[in-house]
Parts: C-alpha cells; sequence; structure tokens
C-alpha cells in the first residue's frame, strides 16, 4: 500500500514523526484513514525508537499541558499492569480494580480509556472485546 495515508516504518518514532508531518502538512484539513504500520519488531516484541525524538514530542506535549507519550500508551495498553508470564485475565482483572482510579486521576479519562473499554464496553455478551477478539483468533 502506497500514497500519503499510509507510513510504514521499522523504528517507532521515525514511523509517527512522518504521520505527524503529513497530519500538519499547510493546508491539510483532513488525513483519513491514517494508516502507521511498524515493522521492526524483535523476537521479544520490541520495537527500535529514537530516544530524541521521543524527548522533544515529550517536551512539546508538557509545553501544551498534554499527557506524555508514556501515559497516554498505558491507556491503550497498560503494560505497567502486565505481567507476561500470567494469564491475560489477571491482566483484565488487575485492570479493573485501578480504573475507577485511573478515572479520577485525569478528566481526560472520566469516561474511561481505550484499554478500559476494549475490555468492558463491548455487546452484551462479548463485553470484553479484547478476549473476543483473541479467542476468534485462536
Amino acid at each position: 500500500m502506497t500514497g500519503d495515508h499510509y507510513v510504514e516504518e521499522r523504528n517507532l518514532s521515525v514511523a509517527w514523526a512522518r504521520a505527524l508531518r503529513l497530519a500538519s502538512a499547510r493546508g491539510r484539513k483532513e488525513l483519513a484513514p491514517l494508516i502507521v504500520s511498524i515493522t521492526g519488531f524483535d523476537e521479544t516484541g520490541g520495537f527500535a525508537e529514537e530516544p530524541s525524538i521521543r524527548s522533544e514530542l515529550d517536551a512539546l506535549l508538557a509545553r501544551e499541558r498534554k499527557q506524555s507519550v508514556d501515559t497516554v500508551a498505558n491507556t491503550i495498553f497498560p503494560v505497567s499492569l502486565w505481567n507476561p508470564t500470567a494469564n491475560r485475565q489477571s491482566l483484565f482483572d488487575r485492570y479493573k480494580k485501578v480504573a475507577s482510579r485511573i478515572r479520577k486521576a485525569s478528566r481526560k479519562n472520566i469516561r474511561g480509556t481505550y484499554f478500559e473499554r476494549m475490555i468492558t464496553g463491548g455487546p452484551m455478551g462479548h463485553e470484553n472485546q479484547l478476549e473476543f477478539a483473541i479467542t476468534t483468533y485462536q
């Protein structure tokens, strides 16, 4: 896939820097859908990143009174709560125990986080959309 709505890079920082440039280009009013593909994962799931890009972005976010990259990333997937040796249900349970504190910690999370909605916001019988997707895939 090519075009100005698709970014593919091995390095996470470079990919998102390219995406930001596309989205903020002079005269650009819309960029949808924007697809960002990171391909440089190692055998442990680790990824290449440019620390200077991350620190510049975090500095910009702080100046704008926005949440850091790590804070936002943890609303998408709470890696700080994840134990890869435990089953996934333990992650879901751990998250549900702290969800109300996360909502109270920031007005931005008052309606919950992305991860919370993924594990509680699905249709009746499939409330945990992440579990449903994983089991369907398996």
